[in-house]
C-alpha cells in the first residue's frame, strides 16, 4: 500500500511540473507576439516647407519629396537619408554633413545644418501631399 502512495504522488509532481513548463511556453509565446510598434512614415516630411534662420532674418525653401530628396532653394542635395524615426529625418550629404529635420506630430518644425553649424526654424508649409506646388 505504501508503494502505491509513493507512486501516485511521483505522478502528481510529474504533472504539476508539466503544467508548469506548458505555462511557462505559453508565457513567452505571448511575450514575444506582443506587437512591434509599427515604424515612422516618412510623409510626414513630404511637402514645400519655408525655413527661417535664427541668426539673420534670411529665409530659404525646403523641398522633401516623396522619395525623400532634399531641395534647398531649388537646389537638389546629393546624398542619402540615414534614419527616419517617428520625430526626426537625418540625411546625409554627400561632403559627409548631416541634415537633421525634427517634426511634431503634425509637420517639421526645424532643420539643423550640421555644414554650416546653423538651426532653422521651420515656419510654414505648402502642400505636404504635393510637394511641387510652391504656393
Amino acid at each position: 500500500m505504501l508503494y502505491y502512495w509513493k507512486k501516485e504522488g511521483q505522478i502528481m509532481r510529474r504533472k504539476r511540473l508539466i503544467e508548469h513548463g506548458k505555462s511557462l511556453l505559453f508565457g513567452l509565446a505571448k511575450r514575444s507576439a506582443k506587437k512591434q510598434p509599427a515604424p515612422a512614415s516618412p510623409m510626414i516630411f513630404v511637402g514645400s516647407w519655408t525655413l527661417h534662420a535664427s541668426d539673420s532674418n534670411r529665409h530659404h525653401s525646403l523641398l522633401i519629396g516623396p522619395d525623400l530628396t532634399v531641395t534647398i532653394d531649388n537646389h537638389t542635395i546629393p546624398g542619402n537619408v540615414e534614419k527616419v524615426t517617428a520625430n526626426e529625418l537625418l540625411f546625409l550629404d554627400r561632403f559627409g554633413y548631416h541634415l537633421a529635420v525634427k517634426c511634431n506630430e503634425t509637420q517639421p518644425i526645424e532643420m539643423y545644418d550640421e555644414a554650416g553649424e546653423m538651426t532653422y526654424t521651420i515656419e510654414g508649409h505648402n502642400s505636404p501631399t504635393d510637394p511641387t506646388n510652391n504656393k
